[in-house]
């Protein structure tokens, strides 16, 4: 995956890529939903966990199973990324 970003990076002369907020907020909103059906949102401390009380949420884990995780790193989705491209040199 990073790989393949760093390629694109290199051979289409952009300077930065960052994902696009509406995919992280989206993204975000899944996760939250997904946690709440399992038992790692029961009251305990853990080290996948940040914050506390109703603030208190899981970001060490994937929402999902391994083979899901496997399916989404293996290509990155272009449409969910923005890029910044360098100026433009006369002297390339």
């Amino acid at each position: 995956y990073i790989v393949k970003c760093i390629r694109k990076l290199q051979k289409e002369d952009y300077v930065t890529m960052s994902p696009k907020k509406s995919w992280i907020q989206d993204f975000s909103e899944y996760v939250s939903e997904y946690f709440k059906r399992t038992v790692f949102t029961d009251e305990c401390r853990s080290w996948y966990k940040v914050g506390k009380g109703d603030t208190e949420r899981v970001v060490g884990l994937w929402p999902g199973s391994s083979q899901d995780c496997i399916e989404v790193l293996r290509a990155p989705r272009w449409e969910d990324i923005d890029f910044e491209s360098r100026e433009e040199n006369n002297l390339r």
